[in-house]
């Protein structure tokens, strides 16, 4: 891929399939980012979620400040979520 005039070679490498992996139970999950870069100013955090009922859609929004941010949902497999986090307004 080129990256200016610095060729890059990338090729994805995936894990064998672990098919004695058994579920833990766990419904959710607990996200915490530390150390943000705005030090302890306004932040926003985006939700995003690909799941069987949506496409990537913005589940909610939340501002907050501080240096660090802590993130609860529940979560079912196979869902996915994408979390933004940005500097909010002052």
């Amino acid at each position: 891929m080129p990256i200016g005039a610095l060729k890059t070679h990338m090729s994805l490498n995936v894990p064998q399939r672990r098919v004695h992996a058994k579920s833990a139970g766990y419904t959710g999950y607990t996200l915490e980012v530390s150390g943000l870069p705005w030090g302890g100013g306004p932040h926003k955090v985006v939700r995003y979620r690909a799941d069987g009922d949506r496409c990537g859609e913005m589940l909610d929004s939340q501002e907050g400040e501080g240096v660090s941010v802590v993130i609860q949902s529940n979560l079912a497999v196979p869902d996915v979520e994408i979390i933004e986090i940005s500097q909010g307004s002052s």
